[in-house]
C-alpha cells in the first residue's frame, strides 16, 4: 500500500483514469475506517463511498469521477493530509 498527499491525490486519479490499467482504487484514511473505491467497468466506472455516508455511484464518465471525488474528499478526509492508496490491476 502507498501513501500519497491529498493535495495530489487528483492529479493522480487523473493519471490512472486515462492509463485505464486497473480495476479497482481504493483510497483510504490513516485509520483505514473511512474509504472511496474506484471501480473500472471497460469505460464506465462506479464510485463507492464508505465512511460518513454509504452511497454507490455508478455509470459515470471519467470527468464525472473527477468532479465527485473532489467534493467526496472534502467530506470524507477533511483532516487528512496523507491518503493510503491500494490499486488492484487488470
Amino acid at each position: 500500500m502507498q501513501t500519497i498527499t491529498k493535495q495530489t491525490t487528483i492529479r493522480w486519479v487523473k493519471q490512472r483514469l486515462k492509463h485505464g490499467n486497473f480495476k479497482q482504487i481504493t483510497l483510504l484514511t490513516f485509520k483505514k475506517d473511512r474509504q472511496i473505491i474506484i471501480n473500472d467497468d471497460d469505460g464506465l466506472f462506479s464510485l463507492d463511498e464508505q465512511g460518513y455516508q454509504q452511497v454507490s455511484y455508478t455509470a459515470l464518465d471519467q470527468q464525472a469521477v473527477i468532479k465527485l471525488l473532489k467534493k467526496l474528499l472534502v467530506v470524507e478526509f477533511p483532516r487528512s493530509h496523507t491518503i493510503y492508496v491500494q490499486i488492484i490491476e487488470k
